[in-house]
């Protein structure tokens, strides 16, 4: 533990960062019903914003490789922060669709260029011992976005329009991109990137594929899911819009204990069973979201969340030490991408026809159905202790 203490102030730099990059994209969630009827679109194309932010982020991902290569892993955190700044100052001041979903594709590009730079700086700075642990840290970025993003909103939309939210949230994000030019210094180091050997090494690991799959389910169940389960309460289940977005941001307030409570477990009892038990309930309470009513609804809702956090620590981590050093930031970059596709573009958009019809609740059934299914694929997941 003494070589995370050492670290702790540039962790809280990176789950600064997280939190940022985070909070940004999901501000769109609590503000979706309002921005629709400002704007006068419809709810099926509200939605479809997801999936216009998963294409700036499959891009950027893609490309951050290439990026890390040139100018180091540091100053591609700084530009992810700097993107996502200008992208919701975009948001905030646009007066058409096509304004609206050109910041929204560069809101997806500012947080994409994270992940495949954000985790070889933690495995640098704590290495893959306590990586588990170093990516709890950092995690509780996401964790604090989730809880805070519909606690802000709700307190703001009352006294403010959508649009100075927006310009708000730039000026904070700027903030932190700021922060990391004057006091980051992990990842003064260049990424690789990708070319075809590498990715034939790449795609030729089973672990990527186990992990790539699991990683677009669960990003349905968690960002997905907490993408469009405000907007399903108000529309499908007639709940009061203010009163959801302090019920969602008060289920995620568990997360950050879970977080720690998994990455131990994780390193202690074993990444695999940690991940069994986590992926089970999780597809579990995923299936109740969309079956149950009345007050088992409202306790569904807390409980959905509760095992979402507990999962990303030990799998990437898994993954960190399935492919080489130097293939690690182009192997999460895909399997992140192909996550946030699912997660964050298809799902919500898939939920935005669905709800529209008027079977929401089929969205939640089904995924929650398809995580069971997969789960004989957990034979193929072994650590190389295991």
């Amino acid at each position: 533990m003494s070589s995370i203490k050492k670290h702790i102030p540039q962790l809280g730099l990176l789950a600064g960062v997280v939190f940022c990059t985070f909070f940004a994209r999901l501000l769109i969630s609590p503000l979706l019903l309002t921005v629709s009827s400002d704007l006068e679109i419809s709810y099926t194309r509200a939605t479809s914003l997801f999936l216009l932010t998963s294409i700036g982020y499959i891009v950027a991902l893609l490309f951050s490789g290439f990026i890390s290569a040139r100018i180091t892993h540091h100053w591609t955190i700084v530009s992810a922060t700097v993107l996502t700044a200008m992208s919701l100052a975009l948001i905030g001041i646009s007066q058409s669709v096509l304004w609206l979903s050109l910041g929204f594709i560069l809101l997806g590009m500012g947080p994409g260029l994270y992940p495949a730079s954000g985790i070889p700086m933690i495995t640098s700075l704590v290495g893959l011992k306590d990586l588990g642990k170093g990516m709890a840290i950092v995690d509780t970025g996401i964790n604090f976005a989730f809880i805070l993003t519909p606690l802000i909103a709700a307190l703001l939309l009352p006294i403010m329009s959508w649009r100075l939210v927006f310009l708000g949230g730039a000026g904070l994000v700027g903030m932190m991109a700021v922060l990391n030019v004057c006091f980051g210094r992990a990842g003064q180091f260049r990424g690789t990137p990708p070319n075809y050997q590498n990715l034939s090494i790449i795609f030729r690991n089973r672990a990527f594929w186990v992990v790539t799959c699991w990683i677009g389910l669960l990003s349905a169940a968690t960002f997905g899911i907490y993408a469009i389960l405000p907007s399903f309460l108000v529309m499908d289940r007639g709940m009061n819009r203010e009163f959801i977005n302090v019920i969602v941001g008060a289920s995620r307030v568990s997360g950050l204990f879970v977080l720690f409570a998994g990455a131990w477990m994780g390193d202690k009892w074993g990444r695999r069973r940690m991940v069994i038990v986590v992926y089970v309930f999780s597809g579990i309470f995923t299936f109740l979201l969309g079956a149950a009513e009345g007050s088992f609804l409202i306790i569904c809702i807390f409980l959905q969340p509760l095992f979402g956090p507990a999962f990303f620590p030990s799998t990437f981590a898994f993954l960190s030490e399935s492919v080489s050093s130097e293939h690690q930031n182009v192997a999460i970059a895909l399997v992140v991408a192909f996550g946030n596709i699912c997660g964050v573009g298809v799902f919500p958009f898939i939920m935005g026809l669905l709800g529209s019809a008027g079977h929401a609740r089929w969205g939640f059934m089904g995924l929650g159905i398809l995580m069971l299914i997969c789960l004989p694929l957990m034979r193929f997941f072994r650590t190389e202790s295991e």
